[in-house]
């Protein structure tokens, strides 16, 4: 088999793969071709996503903008506009924003294969990746730049929440007006730029992120399909719209979140770097730990088999789908990997095939396929 056959069909033959696109529901038709090969059953589950995130973040940062300008004129109004602003933000930051359901959405699609153990099933593990790719951020190519901006904005809106109440109680505290005057053009500013990305932007081809998930996913599902493990059902999850608020892993655990309760999730996002890595804790403004279970055994595979490289690492600079899992109480790891310390051509157009290792993919490959089997014994009596 072609060590790179699903990479090349998803990052060259289809391209670039905008959430919620005709591209990206090419490349769910195509995995799910390859699954119908060694899963048991295999579904396709549609759903409805805006295409981008831009206009739910334009609206709360015009909030801010209001809530920072109006402190001159009405305080109240103010109040009420930086708090509607700080909670919106906080809440699609932390994995739990359901604002994106009053824009404008188009079709997205889910693709879900399941493999039936050999023995009694005493568990289910969920193997992810997502298969659309990202748009460029012009002037923000490394994640901790954005991770950075993501932060200032928090605060921004914070400060004009406080400086707002306290020239509504105290007007001795006028003087303070200005600080909001500031940071409400900052705010505003930023509003431009989102506004910028939109129209300039241009979306990867998305080899690295996450072609190269999808190429891990697709070989750790086929490999465990010809030595079924004995009391672990196997799920492996293609989830679209990733790149619009991780609205195929939300829509997923929608579905089927009572029926998947305590069973575990294993998400595999740009393993085509140099190093692998996973994850001990993940989240920008409010970071979750990976399960402890996934934790300890994960480790295990390291120490048994040092030639995969496996280092524990931090991801506050994005939000994979595994950062929704945990913040709705489920149990779940990532398998990453990165280049000099950050994410291989993070949003850019040169993620390309050319620059994914293939070494590195085939480490998370194996990685998984041990971590699954470890996972497996554990179940059993």
């Amino acid at each position: 088999m072609d060590q790179a056959q699903h990479l090349k069909k998803l990052a060259e033959e289809i391209g670039a793969r905008p959430a919620a696109s005709l591209a990206e529901m090419e490349a769910a038709e195509y995995i799910a071709r390859e699954m119908n090969a060694w899963c048991d059953e295999v579904a396709i589950e549609d759903f409805w996503a805006p295409r981008t995130l831009t206009w739910t973040y334009l609206v709360i940062l015009l909030l801010g903008g209001l809530g920072g300008l109006a402190v001159f004129g009405n305080p109240m109004l103010g109040i009420g506009a930086s708090l509607a602003a700080v909670v919106l933000y906080y809440t699609e930051l932390t994995g739990k924003g359901t604002f994106w359901q009053v824009m404008k959405r188009h079709e997205s699609r889910n693709v879900i294969g399941v493999m039936n153990p050999t023995g009694k099933a005493r568990g289910r593990v969920v193997l992810v990746a997502h298969h659309d790719s990202p748009k460029t951020v012009p002037g923000l190519s490394s994640g901790y730049r954005l991770r950075s901006i993501v932060s200032l904005v928090l605060w921004a809106l914070v400060i004009m929440l406080f400086v707002s109440i306290g020239v509504a109680i105290f007007p001795v505290y006028g003087v303070m007006r200005y600080v909001n005057l500031v940071l409400g053009v900052l705010t505003l500013l930023a509003a431009l730029y989102l506004l910028f990305r939109e129209w300039f932007g241009r979306t990867t081809p998305g080899a690295n992120d996450n072609a190269s998930g999808i190429q891990a996913l697709l070989e750790a599902g086929r490999r465990l399909a010809a030595e079924r493990p004995r009391h672990l059902e196997v799920w492996c999850l293609s989830t679209g719209s990733h790149a619009s608020g991780n609205l195929g892993m939300v829509n997923f655990l929608a579905r089927h979140g009572r029926e998947i309760r305590g069973d575990y999730f294993i998400n595999l996002d740009s393993v085509g770097g140099d190093k692998l890595f996973y994850t001990l804790l993940e989240g920008l403004v409010k970071t979750y730990r990976a399960d402890q279970v996934l934790l300890d055994l994960i480790r295990e595979v390291g120490v048994e088999n040092p030639e995969l490289g496996l280092t524990e690492g931090l991801v506050d600079f994005t939000l994979t789908d595994a950062h929704p899992v945990m913040a709705h109480g489920f149990r779940a790891i990532s398998i990453m990997s990165e280049t000099g310390g950050d994410l291989q051509h993070w949003h850019s157009l040169d993620d390309r095939l050319e620059a994914v290792n293939l070494q590195t993919v085939e480490k998370a490959v194996q990685a998984t396929v041990k971590l699954v089997s470890k996972l497996d014994l554990s179940r059993r009596p």
